[in-house]
């Protein structure tokens, strides 16, 4: 790429005749032009390199070349003020010595005075042209910063939304890695993305053939430029229709080949598994028919030579074949507990935490199917069926609030019962209702809500604590995943407080009732197959 010159002479000798002023006009056309021309090869370098480094693979880009394209940018504009600067010195010098040509004192004759006038003029023209073509690509050159901007946008946002959705992940490493558990996340964020891209590229066709109407339609009336965008256009608009081709072959391509794969592979289990099979039952045939000629041989040996040892054979057999029906009772037994531990971990896990996006409502699922599932899998077990009894009605019918829900709620009945902390349950005046207010909002919480003795379970007077003790404790307990704890104190709150929480003491007790039915049975369970493995 050349650089033009950062000094220039604007200092010309004062001309001798009329041949040294057009030789000097000539001159200082030259730099002109050459200054233009000049300017438009560093503004065609610079967006070729953007466009290079656009179309190129994001696995081929060194991440050094976004900070080198932005350097060449402020270098770009350095270089263009100086062309600029010295063609519209070498511009005005023309200008000036054009009208040295109209100067009597210049000598030469009126033939060659007026020849180097047109001549002048020519020139003039020429550094208009090489003028125009410059504020043409100076024009196009904007549409490439915005176009470099709008990727350094969209770069910026891409990786913005991705350390949002996944902050451990380093997106500067060449090879990203993702946990199996954001994979699914990544797949569907980029999907959206894709998506919304079709949707824009859409309507980019749309516009690009709109766009391509109209110059047409100007081509006719004699546009070459017009006619050169449509050409453009299409250009680029069948580059896009080749490349989503080519992706889409390329994808259906290897799908079919990784569903092949997957068939043989599957095939080949299939022979491997049936031949090991066949091994099986032919060694199993083998050792039976062993086994049965040698019981046959030994009892006509023993029948001969031993009756009497005969009779302690046949109650020794006996022994051994209560033992092995003693033994499948077991396994039986064994086998019902792992099914009921199994039903257990399903009814624990409806139990969990779900993703805090999921709204509270929807959290909400029936737990009949789990608890019918205990029930069939420990049919006659009587500890089954009372804890299964004691599951409250609610929880089987509409379902329980996670621990995590019942924390977010009470943050709210927490906020409500301090406003209403003075007010009695069937309601009160307007200005009590005002100092309660007031109350609550000049209350500050001690750091330290529970006393040393009182977490020493020690004596102490639960009557003697008003509705922000009591709920400064609940929420102590509440913090540290005491949910039972946190319960026992909201139960101690009176008057409009505990109406307001009623509702989540309900919800916070169907919840812990459920929770130690699904413990016990996970207890009961776990004990069971403990006995019998």
């Amino acid at each position: 790429m050349r650089k033009p010159d950062e000094t220039g002479d604007d200092q010309l000798p004062s001309p001798l005749s009329l041949v040294d002023l057009e030789t000097a006009i000539g001159v200082s056309a030259q730099q002109a032009i050459g200054a233009y021309n000049e300017a438009i090869c560093v503004i065609r370098d610079h967006a070729d390199e953007v466009y290079q480094l656009v179309e190129q693979s994001i696995e081929d880009v060194d991440s050094k070349m976004w900070g080198r394209i932005k350097e060449k940018g402020l270098e770009r504009e350095r270089l263009l003020g100086i062309a600029e600067n010295k063609a519209k010195e070498a511009t005005e010098s023309v200008k000036k010595m054009q009208r040295n040509l109209s100067d009597p004192a210049v000598p030469g004759d009126d033939e060659i005075r007026n020849k180097a006038m047109r001549n002048t003029e020519r020139v003039l023209t020429a550094i208009d042209e090489a003028k125009k073509m410059f504020q043409q690509e100076r024009a196009r050159v904007a549409v490439t910063d915005k176009y470099w901007s709008k990727v350094q946008e969209a770069r910026r946002h891409f990786s913005e939304e991705l350390e949002t959705l996944f902050p451990n992940v380093r997106l500067n490493e060449k090879n990203m890695k993702l946990a199996d558990s954001d994979i699914d996340l990544f797949v569907l964020y980029a999907f959206q993305n894709i998506l919304f891209y079709q949707k824009e590229l859409s309507k980019l066709d749309t516009i690009s053939r709109l766009k391509l109407n109209d110059a047409l339609n100007q081509s006719k009336m004699g546009d070459s430029r017009a006619l050169e965008t449509a050409v453009e256009a299409e250009m680029e608009k069948e580059k896009r229709k080749i490349g989503l081709e080519f992706q889409k072959r390329m994808l259906t391509l290897r799908a079919e080949c990784e569903r092949d794969m997957r068939l043989q592979l599957k095939r080949q289990a299939e022979a491997h598994q049936d031949h090991l099979m066949e091994a099986l039952i032919m060694k199993e045939k083998e050792i039976e028919r062993k086994l049965k000629r040698q019981m046959d041989e030994q009892v006509i040996v023993e029948k001969n030579k031993f009756k009497m040892q005969l009779a302690s054979i046949i109650g020794r057999l006996k022994g051994i074949d209560e033992v092995l029906s003693k033994r499948v009772g077991q396994d039986k037994k064994a086998q019902q507990s792992q099914v009921l531990w199994s039903a257990c971990q399903s009814l624990e896990a409806s139990l969990r935490d779900v993703p805090s996006a999921v709204p509270a409502e929807s959290q909400l699922r029936p737990l009949q199917n789990e608890v019918d599932a205990i029930a069939k899998s420990s049919a006659h077990d009587e500890l089954v069926e009372a804890v299964v009894a004691s599951i409250p009605v609610e929880a089987l019918v509409r379902g329980v609030f996670t621990e995590s829900v019942l924390k977010e709620r009470f943050l709210r009945v927490e906020k409500v019962a301090h406003r209403v902390a003075l007010l009695p349950e069937g309601g009160s005046s307007m200005l009590v209702m005002l100092l309660s207010y007031l109350q609550s909002v000049f209350i500050v919480n001690s750091p330290s809500p529970i006393p040393a003795y009182e977490l020493a379970n020690e004596p102490f007077e639960p009557s003697k604590f008003d509705t922000f003790d009591i709920l400064q404790r609940a929420r102590y307990w509440l913090d540290r995943g005491n949910m039972s704890q946190c319960l026992r104190y909201m139960n101690l709150l009176e008057g409009a407080p505990r109406a307001v929480a009623s509702e989540w003491m309900r919800e916070a007790r169907i919840h812990l009732e459920t929770k130690q039915a699904a413990n016990a049975l996970m207890a009961h369970a776990s004990a069971s197959g403990l006995i019998y493995s």
